[in-house]
């Protein structure tokens, strides 16, 4: 531009370049503004579309923590299912160990008796025994009186006196020897009764005896597979 003393009157050229020059600053500033201001909309449309995205993943996150608080609840009240079912397997399973430990102490009490009733039964076995021999021996004594019986008798036809008293001797000893032979023969039987009676008896306590121990190993196959069934439970627990 061209300057001009200080009171000088412009020209219309000064003035006309002056307004240009201001038209000029005006549209630079105009064209400065238009690309700040479209800076200014590219950054909103960017904040907007981040914003978008951004609202888009908070949807998502949420339906997602949503999902995930059903699932837990889901977890949850099959762990306390799962828990439930648990100590129902573990109460069942100490009632199987009571059983069995009851079980166990019965039969323990039936071997015992057994034990005593077989050795009851040697008892008996050993006093028939005893008996057959003593009446084997009576048999003897009696077999001897009658031979001594007959010989005395012999005599007697050449001893009246002594044949009498002989015969007396004679009769008293048969009548004692009837009388152990009486005693002997009731002894026989009953001691027989008594041993096939007590035979009979443990044959059935130990047919009984073989029942509880078929029930016996049931009930400790029930408990390992009760104790298996808990453990798998427990774990199935601990794994939710």
């Amino acid at each position: 531009s061209v300057m001009h003393d200080v009171g000088q009157p412009r020209s219309i050229a000064d003035l006309q370049a002056a307004k240009e020059q201001r038209q000029k600053m005006k549209a630079e500033q105009i064209s400065m503004l238009s690309v700040q201001n479209s800076q200014l909309i590219s950054s909103l449309d960017s904040a907007e579309e981040e914003l978008g995205t951004i609202q888009l993943e908070k949807l998502t996150i949420e339906e997602e923590n949503r999902t995930l608080r059903e699932s837990n609840f889901e977890l949850q009240a099959k762990a306390k299912s799962a828990e439930g079912r648990l100590e129902e397997v573990t109460s069942g399973y100490d009632d199987v160990e009571s059983q069995l430990g009851t079980m166990t102490t019965k039969n323990a009490e039936l071997f015992n008796l057994l034990e005593r009733e077989e050795a009851n039964t040697v008892k008996i076995t050993s006093e028939l025994e005893s008996w057959k021999i003593e009446s084997s021996i009576l048999s003897g004594k009696y077999n001897a009186l009658i031979q001594s019986s007959r010989e005395s008798e012999e005599t007697a036809r050449t001893a009246t006196r002594e044949n009498q008293l002989k015969t007396d001797e004679i009769r008293v000893l048969r009548t004692e020897v009837g009388q152990l032979t009486q005693k002997n023969s009731e002894l026989t039987i009953q001691s027989t009764v008594e041993l096939e009676s007590m035979q009979e008896q443990l044959r059935l306590r130990k047919e009984k005896q073989y029942q509880l121990l078929g029930k016996l190993q049931s009930q400790e196959e029930a408990s390992r597979h009760a104790e298996d069934h808990a453990k798998e439970m427990e774990q199935n627990v601990r794994d939710l």
